[in-house]
């Protein structure tokens, strides 16, 4: 029975060729403390998806380190990632307007989108080791769909299936390719 929680943590350089490693810490960890595929999995892109945006926007053509911490509970599987250059809060991103994305055919900036969809808590704070972004996901709760297919004409009931469907095509993607 858990007592206690489990602390566990990785440095990396902020780069891209880390993100494997991120991505490897939080299988690794996710198995060891026996989560289940379909979480590790989840967390694993939802990981990606951050750290692609720290390293991006945040580090840009500077150098520095990401800091990835599991923190494990009876009933969740916490992951924060922290780094020290620009703040920036993704808790304050709106959602954006799927209708429009699809309309004017516009590609990226669902990152933050697709995590919320991953993952059950999202948390952001600025603390003494730098920004800190907390994903978590509990253990043996079902997630309910959190959007229903809005009532649109065929064409667009078209569009909004094929971008549901590169949506899933991504995520497996991302599940095979960190295996």
């Amino acid at each position: 029975m858990f007592k206690k929680v489990i602390i566990e943590e990785l440095s990396v350089p902020a780069t891209n060729n880390s993100l494997k490693l991120l991505r490897n810490f939080v299988a690794k960890t996710g198995k060891k403390h026996r989560f289940s595929d379909k979480v590790i999995n989840a967390f694993k892109l939802a990981i990606d998806e951050a750290s692609t945006n720290i390293i991006r926007h945040s580090y840009r053509d500077r150098k520095g380190d990401i800091t990835i911490r599991a923190i494990i509970r009876k009933d969740s599987f916490t992951v924060s990632l922290i780094d020290q250059r620009r703040y920036f809060d993704p808790t304050n991103v709106k959602n954006p307007d799927l209708k429009r994305y699809v309309a004017i055919g516009k590609k990226g900036g669902l990152g933050i989108f697709m995590i919320r969809k991953l993952v059950d808590e999202i948390a952001y704070h600025r603390t003494d080791e730098g920004n800190e972004l907390r994903l978590t996901k509990n253990k043996n709760i079902e997630r309910k769909r959190r959007f229903a297919l809005p009532n649109v004409p065929g064409s667009m009931r078209t569009k909004y299936y094929t971008v549901s469907a590169a949506f899933v095509s991504i995520i497996v993607l991302v599940a095979n390719i960190s295996n």
